[in-house]
């Protein structure tokens, strides 16, 4: 071999190993009792990314003691906080329209020609229909955890920390005396999000899954909410993402006919299930 072919040989097998470095140095796993929590809860924000509109198609298979079926969801998002969810049923008709502007909650059902409206205050949670409500199931399901909630409120209130070998565990105190569990897998996807009442009993789960990266943002594809009181699973599965859709002005508006029934969150309408705390 010449000498000129054994320089280029040695120095491609430099830059192969140089390359191979850095790559292991950026998939090593980062060291979370070191770190401690208030690192690693800035690291998976960075990690989760930013997303200012988003339009989400998914599948939404409702499991309960009456049966199984499945519909068709739509979720529009505008950043920071506007949030409004369509649900269709056979032939194209709508079952539930919600809208969440802030703390602001309005829910409409076209066939019973009724909507639920009111506000939801830090920690206070609705059963509207069987479906437990509070001021961030909407958001997690839209969005994540990841992008739900902000790091900096998160230290600021944690009291539970656990590293264990594929997750590490963050507990927060809510201001209704129920508590927030949220679970990072190792890769910094959240994976797990938890409220329990004041007694320890589970509110709410929803598992999160299967993560992709939507414009600059890293998004759970699948979601799975469970409501154990009522034996009550949602599970919702992303058909497509278009982020920062073109938008107007009716977005965040819900079409309400004259007559509609209108009832406050708390107040169950009379003869009916309806919303109540």
């Amino acid at each position: 071999m010449c000498r000129s072919a054994l320089i280029t040989l040695c120095s491609a097998l430099v830059g192969m190993l140089a390359t191979g470095c850095t790559y292991y140095t950026r998939t090593v796993e980062p060291d979370f009792v070191a770190m401690g929590p208030e690192q690693v809860l800035q690291m998976a924000a960075g990690d989760a990314g930013r997303m200012e509109d988003l339009n989400t198609v998914a599948t939404l298979q409702i499991q309960s003691l009456q049966g199984s079926f499945m519909t068709r969801v739509t979720a529009l998002y505008a950043d920071p906080d506007s949030i409004r969810i369509d649900v269709s049923v056979a032939l194209g008709g709508v079952a539930l329209q919600a809208l969440m502007l802030g703390p602001r909650l309005q829910v409409y059902f076209p066939l019973q020609k009724a909507v639920v409206e009111g506000e939801l205050r830090p920690g206070e949670v609705v059963e509207i229909q069987g479906i437990m409500i509070d001021e961030s199931v909407l958001r997690e399901l839209v969005l994540g955890p990841g992008l739900t909630w902000s790091w900096v409120d998160l230290a600021a209130r944690l009291d539970q920390y656990d590293v264990g070998p594929d997750q590490v565990n963050f507990g927060f105190p809510l201001a209704d005396g129920s508590r927030l569990l949220l679970c990072l897998n190792r890769d910094l996807s959240w994976c797990r999000s938890v409220r329990f009442a004041p007694g320890g009993k589970v509110l709410r789960e929803i598992i999160f899954e299967e993560y992709r990266r939507t414009g600059q943002a890293r998004l759970p594809q699948r979601a799975v909410l469970r409501y154990p009181d009522q034996a009550l699973v949602l599970v919702l599965e992303v058909v497509r993402r278009i982020h920062d859709p073109p938008r107007t002005p009716g977005d965040f508006v819900l079409q309400l006919p004259p007559g509609v029934t209108r009832l406050t969150t708390g107040i169950p309408p009379a003869g009916r299930e309806g919303a109540r705390r």
